[in-house]
């Protein structure tokens, strides 16, 4: 990496930072998203008559799941560095899709009184997923992690609207 070479073009250098740095903040994200699903399931857990059946074994092996997913960048911490150009786009679209696929069983089995997934606070959910993918300080991920959530949020509206009417 250009960072022991001091000879090493600057923009080298700044590439090479900033992609060390990135993977820093993707250990941090993914105990962040570890830590998030696993109050999520949690609450899911504790509320489960709340749910229906569907709804709840759909929610608890999506965030089972997705939590396995996770530790990868924990646990293979030393060996991100090889796989930094794959990790980001991949862990973008996890979050993408965990933040999206919570909200589905929301518009398959809606609670009674439920206003729609526009008009709830779960919705930030999403919003997250977009502002971390900022975080990993690379526009071409972010700009693809805003796009798949925006592609994923509106397929999400198109099946509430066709299953809720």
């Amino acid at each position: 990496m250009a960072e022991h070479d001091p000879g090493a073009p600057l923009d080298l250098r700044i590439r090479d930072y900033t992609t060390r740095f990135a993977l820093k903040l993707e250990y941090s994200i993914s105990i962040a998203r570890i830590v998030f699903l696993s109050a999520l399931m949690f609450r899911l857990l504790w509320q489960w008559n709340t749910y229906g059946p569907a709804h709840g074994t759909f929610s608890l092996v999506t965030y089972l799941v997705v939590i396995a997913l996770s530790f990868y960048p924990v646990v293979a911490r030393r060996d991100l560095a090889a796989r930094s150009s794959l990790l980001l786009p991949v862990s973008v679209a996890l979050d993408a899709s965990v933040a999206n696929m919570a909200l589905l069983p929301n518009a398959f089995w809606p609670p009674p009184g439920y206003p729609g997934i526009i008009n709830t606070l779960e919705l930030a959910g999403v919003l997250l997923a977009v502002f971390a993918a900022g975080l990993r300080l690379s526009p071409r991920v972010a700009v693809f992690g805003g796009l798949l959530n925006l592609a994923l949020f509106g397929v999400l509206l198109g099946v509430e609207a066709a299953v809720q009417g």
